[in-house]
């Protein structure tokens, strides 16, 4: 088999630059929603999985004191937010009270955190 050329190398670039803006939400697709008005007052939850057996998932719960943020075997849950309002909405105690920027299924949000990170 030939050696790849630079045309070759630049068609296949393309074609990954491509496929990654698609998956990354680039092709005008958005996250399910990003805190609790996009759910009609409910809470938003992010289940971000922590071991390759875990479950992702962004998605509207059927209250607004649902979704405490909460480790499990193989998952992370904890809110969607866009002010730290969202994090403690519906009444509930946490210690992840604030509203940080993050990366959610390679998109741009907000998650409830304990203590955001530097930039």
């Amino acid at each position: 088999m030939a050696p790849w050329n630079d045309k070759a190398r630049k068609v296949a670039a393309l074609i990954a630059s491509a496929l990654l803006a698609g998956a990354a939400g680039c092709s005008g697709l958005s996250l399910p929603c990003a805190g609790p008005s996009d759910c009609g007052g409910n809470a938003c939850c992010y289940d971000q999985p922590i071991t390759t057996a875990g479950s992702s998932g962004v998605y509207c719960t059927p209250s607004p004191s649902a979704c405490e943020p909460k480790q499990f075997l193989d998952t992370s849950r904890t809110r969607m937010c866009r002010t730290n309002a969202d994090c403690s909405a519906g009444g509930i105690n946490t210690a992840e009270a604030t509203c940080c920027a993050s990366s959610v299924e390679n998109q741009a949000a907000g998650t409830c955190q304990g203590k955001c990170l530097p930039r």
